[in-house]
């Protein structure tokens, strides 16, 4: 349906794992619709099956590092 997962190859970020909703995403706020999803594959596989998932606190980190490459890339 348009929609991604994304898997970051970048050297700053590689292997973090995002979600990005078409419906959401502006060429002018590349960060609109886009979601972090997981450090790694593993974490990302594992999140698929545990209801109980609670984000930790490293998420809000990697959403401001993101928004960060965004702004600045090189």
């Amino acid at each position: 349906m348009g929609n991604y997962f994304l898997l970051s190859v970048a050297p700053e970020s590689f292997g973090l794992i995002y979600y990005r909703d078409h419906e959401l995403t502006d060429e002018d706020n590349p960060m609109l619709g886009l979601t972090f999803l997981a450090q790694t594959f593993t974490d990302f596989i594992q999140r698929l099956h545990d209801t109980d998932y609670t984000a930790p606190d490293w998420e809000a980190e990697h959403d401001a590092a993101l928004r960060n490459i965004l702004k600045h890339p090189k």
